[in-house]
Parts: C-alpha cells; sequence; structure tokens
C-alpha cells in the first residue's frame, strides 16, 4: 500500500512521520535527560481522522476480491493515535499519550486535554497540539498550536 515499501516507513501513514518543520519541542528548550523528566513529559496530539487514501485503496482491494493484497500494516496506518505515539517515541517522551478525534475541534480538544493533565499532576510537561488530514493524499494542511 505504501509508496514507500520496503523501507521502515512502510508502518506509518505520513500523519506519524518526521516533519523537517517541526521545530517546537526544540524551540521550546525542553530536553527531557533524565528517567523522571521523561516519564513526567506527555504527548496529546488529536487528528480529526485517520489515514483516508489508506482506508479507499483498502476499500477498493477488497472489493475486487483482492483481501490478501491488503497489507498487515493497514490497521496500524489509520490510526488517529499514530501521530502522538510517534511524536512520544521520537522524543523519549514515556509520560501521558492521548489523542482526541473530534473532527474540526480536536485541536482545542487537545489543547484542554493536555492542560487537565497538567492540572491533574499527570505530567510536569505536555507536548499539545492537532494535526489534519485532508482527503486528498497529495496534500497536508498541519497546525501546530
Amino acid at each position: 500500500m505504501s509508496k514507500c515499501a520496503g523501507t521502515k516507513q512502510r508502518c506509518y501513514t505520513a500523519i506519524a512521520r518526521p516533519d523537517p518543520k517541526f521545530q517546537e519541542i526544540a524551540d521550546a528548550g525542553w530536553v527531557p535527560s533524565t528517567p523522571r523528566q521523561r516519564a513526567a513529559t506527555g504527548v496529546c496530539i488529536g487528528a480529526g481522522i485517520g489515514c483516508t487514501a489508506d482506508t479507499a485503496e483498502a476499500g477498493a482491494l477488497i472489493a475486487a476480491g483482492k483481501l490478501r493484497r491488503v497489507s498487515p500494516f493497514f490497521v496500524p496506518r489509520i490510526l488517529v493515535n499514530m501521530a502522538a505515539g510517534a511524536v512520544g517515541i521520537r522524543h523519549g517522551l514515556q509520560g501521558p499519550n492521548h489523542a482526541p478525534s473530534t473532527a474540526c475541534a480536536t485541536g482545542v480538544h487537545a489543547m484542554g486535554d493536555a492542560f487537565r493533565v497538567l492540572q491533574r499532576g499527570e505530567a510536569d510537561v505536555m507536548v499539545g497540539c492537532r494535526c489534519w488530514r485532508a482527503l486528498d493524499a497529495q496534500w497536508w494542511w498541519w497546525w501546530w498550536c
């Protein structure tokens, strides 16, 4: 299914791949270096919808009777929490990991949920934002809060 088949990125949808413009964590100057700091730093990244291109491609394969051609990475690729998980893994953040999915309100919910995690004392630092995947596989819009 993936155009990057044969690479380790094949199991990730573009929502979870590194974005070279994503510098917010580096700009914040927060680099958790101790196990305590990593455990107290969480991620809350919401997405309105998973990868619709992958879903459409899998649907077409199934409709054509080619069920066995659907990638074993299909389910992980369409999960909304892939972005939050990938950021947590990439930056070694081991605190709470949350991924709201509420369409156009996702960004507000992600920031509010991140705030409530801090308010309850479940984490000392939270990375909070949203990402949106357009219906066309060629176009991406990212809003970083």
